[in-house]
């Protein structure tokens, strides 16, 4: 999954149609991942746009939180733990997040049981280039009603700006 993101990159970059400048990630759940990912190892991005990313902070119950989805903390039966949980911090959306340089906005659910606040904590705070997080209170993982507005307003001012060739609005 992860060398797919970075090759879709390598096309998109490669295509004389680019205006080689603007290239912006955006996705939701594991597309929020995979966009935080292929922010932190191609380096040609101007934005990472990422509502409640998943994949965050695999080792978590280690330190009494909730993991990310896909939870392989305890998706262990018939395997060695020790080797499982070893693994799944290679996947971890918080391990590319400190090599991301473009600006980055996160959301967050704080009633989300598959990208707990936590998790997208966790990566948010590993971000080192400027950064803007939107917490919605009310919302869950699968965005009911108008819980996700807050986020989409902000991606939509983000988008119309990075559309105009200006930077990324400041939070």
């Amino acid at each position: 999954m992860y060398l797919s993101c970075y090759r879709a990159a390598e096309y998109l970059v490669g295509r004389p149609d680019w205006d080689g400048k603007t290239l912006v990630v955006s996705g939701g759940s594991q597309g929020g991942q995979q966009a935080i990912m292929i922010a932190g190892l191609y380096p040609h991005f101007t934005a990472v746009l990422a509502i409640r990313p998943a994949g965050g902070d695999m080792l978590a119950p280690e330190a009494g939180r909730a993991p990310g989805w896909p939870m392989w903390y305890d998706w262990t039966e018939g395997k060695d733990p020790e080797k499982v949980h070893h693994a799944s911090e290679y996947y971890d959306p918080a391990n590319f997040a400190p090599r991301i340089n473009c600006p980055v906005l996160v959301s967050l659910g704080l009633l989300d049981e598959v990208a707990p606040p936590s998790s997208v904590f966790a990566v948010f705070n590993r971000i080192v280039s400027p950064k803007e997080i939107v917490i919605m209170p009310n919302a869950t993982h699968q965005s009911e009603g108008e819980t996700s507005k807050p986020y989409y307003a902000r991606w939509g001012l983000w988008m119309w700006n990075l559309r105009q060739g200006k930077p990324a609005p400041s939070p």
